[in-house]
C-alpha cells in the first residue's frame, strides 16, 4: 500500500490540536483517511474508500466504511508521532522567552 500525506494543519476543537488528511492506494481500493491527533497520539482516524479505474467515465465515488484496514491505522500513528516531535504550536513559541529557545 502506498500512502500519502496531503494536507496538516491545526484544528479548532477540544479533543485535538492536529488534523492529517492523506489517501492511501492500494491494487483495486483508494482510501482517504483524515485524522486528529492530539500531541501525536491518534483520536479518531474517519475513512472513505473508492475503487481504482475508471467507470463509465468517471472516477468511482468516495463511500464511508466503518472501519480503517490496520496497515493504515499503524502508518498514521507512526506518522503522527514523527509529526509531534517536529511541530511546535506557534501559541508555544509566542510564550517562551528567547534565552529559553536558542
Amino acid at each position: 500500500m502506498i500512502h500519502k500525506l496531503n494536507k496538516l494543519g491545526e484544528t479548532d476543537n477540544n479533543w485535538s490540536n492536529l488534523k492529517m488528511i492523506g489517501i492511501s492506494t492500494e491494487e483495486h481500493y483508494q482510501w482517504l483517511w483524515e485524522v486528529y491527533l492530539h500531541y501525536g497520539e491518534v483520536k479518531r482516524i474517519l475513512s472513505s474508500k473508492r475503487a481504482v479505474g475508471m467507470y463509465g467515465g468517471r472516477e468511482a465515488a468516495w463511500n464511508s466504511v466503518g472501519y480503517t484496514p490496520p496497515e493504515i491505522e499503524e502508518y498514521v500513528s507512526n506518522l503522527g508521532k514523527m509529526i509531534e516531535q517536529l511541530y511546535i504550536p506557534t501559541k508555544d513559541i509566542e510564550n517562551q522567552h528567547i534565552s529559553d529557545i536558542s
